[in-house]
């Protein structure tokens, strides 16, 4: 079996795994406008495989998005491997201790229409 790509593959690849850890990690396109110095449209259209990036872009998603330039080029089938599962689950517990602290915060522990 040939597992390699030709080069729109490689790139429908990194822009799939690009919009995803963008996404788990809850960070917008503009939001990584800002982070990257990248303008929102470009990176709208490197999701969108209408644009091509150099290694330079690369690295600007890498520190920006805090992963291994190599996770662009993870195939799709790897993305449930333990070591990734592993991330997915420290956010989720991370993200449910930052809600569980807001409530708590936030909270004034009486019902809507108490009083005093």
């Amino acid at each position: 079996m040939d597992n390699r790509l030709d080069e729109a593959g490689i790139r429908l690849l990194f822009a799939k795994n690009l919009k995803r850890l963008r996404e788990t990690r809850r960070i917008s396109q503009f939001n990584l406008s800002s982070m990257t110095g990248l303008a929102n449209n470009f990176i709208n259209e490197i999701e969108n495989c209408n644009k091509w990036i150099s290694a330079e872009t690369i690295a600007k998603f890498s520190k920006a998005l805090d992963v291994e330039p190599y996770r662009f080029f993870l195939p799709e089938s790897r993305w449930n491997e333990p070591e990734i599962k592993t991330y997915l689950d420290d956010v989720a517990d991370s993200l449910q201790k930052t809600v569980g602290e807001a409530v708590s915060r936030y909270s004034t522990g009486k019902k809507q229409g108490e009083t005093g």
